[in-house]
């Protein structure tokens, strides 16, 4: 367990270290080194770690088999084409499962890399404590495919404040070969034109709150089940029908984070009234309501949710910059600290069993 809590404590110190500073791209790129190194040499450790490393680069085919039979080579095998196609060029190659986790790491930090400096580029240390804090365990160590993904689509988001449709398709587009859940991203776009009042932003989750609480959606497709094909009636017995939390949806901290953090951003957007911060605001927004609307189906709701909930780290970032005064921005770091501390902290308590103890193949 120290490893974990050593990265995050260094990163921390980092971020204090190099408030003052000008050049913080140095430092940035020693901690993203150390993140790299990390995660790319990690061995079963990892939430999906065997099932990446044995049940899908253990099963996927030679070049030579696809370019003779195509994608049909893929049908049985769990994960998208680009994923499994990236895993038929490794092992063609010549290199074992080990190397999929390396490449996938190496492009999730590019994609974030490449965000952070679209958007912070004089300070990058404090979205990347952010989301270590928040996303880098399960993402980046665990569910690669979707980390990579929620990267790109991070990365995008720079073409849809430009408007440029094009290239943010092509980048959806590509992040959907990595996970299909990414395709959901596409309402991001209608989303940035949309004018919506503030008010609006709060009253909508919380009508999701509601809808989830009457289980709406359940009773949805269990009446419509018969109208599905085999493939969606197999997910919704998997999903939905045999689901243990079914009859568990209930606050829980989590749910109740959410929403006062939604009334803190919608509080401060009134102060800074920039563009760029309201599109996130309502990618925050819509995040909470796929959240609770989806919640009886966990699986779901969280890969989709999440692909708009990670708005936050440009939020959370974007409010400390609009602070001028050294105490303000003090006290708002420890507000920070003790809430991602506390996040961090429990989600590695709950991962404990496929995190520790960590291993790394670079060290052996």
């Amino acid at each position: 367990m120290l490893i974990y809590q050593l990265i995050y404590i260094i990163l921390i110190l980092v971020f204090f270290l190099t408030i003052r500073l000008k050049q913080k791209l140095f430092f940035y790129n020693i901690i993203i080194i150390l993140l790299f190194i990390f995660s790319a040499t990690r061995d079963g450790i990892g939430h999906d770690f065997f099932a990446y490393s044995n049940e899908i680069f253990g099963k996927v085919p030679l070049l030579s088999e696809v370019l003779e039979k195509g994608v049909i080579n893929y049908k049985y095998i769990h994960g998208e084409l680009g994923f499994l196609f990236t895993s038929t060029l490794l092992k063609t190659i010549g290199f074992d499962y080990k190397s999929i986790f390396t490449v996938m790491s190496f492009f999730t930090l590019v994609f974030l890399t490449k965000y952070f400096k679209d958007n912070f580029k004089n300070n990058m240390i404090l979205p990347l404590y952010l989301y270590y804090s928040m996303y880098f365990i399960s993402d980046v160590m665990g569910i690669i495919r979707y980390g990579l993904a929620c990267a790109m689509l991070l990365y995008s988001t720079k073409y849809i404040l430009n408007r440029n449709k094009y290239i943010f398709l092509s980048i959806l587009i590509l992040a959907s070969l990595f996970h299909s859940s990414s395709i959901f991203f596409c309402l991001s776009y209608p989303i940035y034109k949309m004018k919506l009042k503030k008010m609006t932003l709060f009253i909508i989750p919380i009508l999701s709150i509601i809808f989830s609480k009457f289980k709406l959606f359940n009773i949805f497709l269990i009446k419509s089940y018969n109208i599905y094909p085999q493939y969606i009636k197999n997910q919704i017995n998997s999903y939905v029908l045999f689901n243990p939390n079914k009859d568990n949806v209930r606050f829980s901290l989590i749910q109740i984070y959410m929403i006062i953090m939604l009334i803190i951003f919608i509080f401060f957007s009134e102060l800074i009234k920039k563009e760029k911060y309201n599109f996130y605001l309502k990618l925050y927004s819509l995040g909470i309501c796929i959240y609770f609307i989806f919640s009886e189906i966990p699986t779901f709701s969280g890969r989709l949710s999440g692909i708009y909930l990670k708005a936050d780290i440009f939020l959370y970032t974007y409010i400390f910059f609009y602070f001028k005064k050294k105490y303000i921005k003090i006290l708002y770091i420890i507000f920070i600290i003790v809430l991602m501390t506390y996040f961090y902290e429990n989600y590695i308590y709950y991962s404990s069993k496929v995190l520790f103890p960590y291993k790394s193949w670079l060290f052996d």
